[in-house]
């Protein structure tokens, strides 16, 4: 973002949102663990949205700390 490489920036969030509607697609039932992480999701890409359009970094950051624990609990 810093270098002004808005197409990789588009590439990444594309990315990403792939990602995400993978884990509603996998997470799509009624228990409480699939609310969860719908929830998260949603807040997830609304912060992605609005990164890309304010182009702010922080926002982006925010959404990494966000999913790394998520991620960290998939792994294991």
């Amino acid at each position: 973002m810093k270098k002004g490489d808005f197409q990789k920036l588009n590439e990444i969030i594309n990315h990403s949102r792939d990602i995400l509607t993978e884990l509603l697609v996998q997470f799509n039932g009624s228990d409480e663990l699939s609310k969860d992480i719908t929830e998260i999701n949603l807040y997830l890409n609304r912060l992605i949205t609005e990164g890309e359009y304010e182009k702010n970094p922080n926002v982006f950051k925010d959404c990494i700390k966000i999913a790394n624990p998520i991620l960290e609990g998939l792994e294991n």
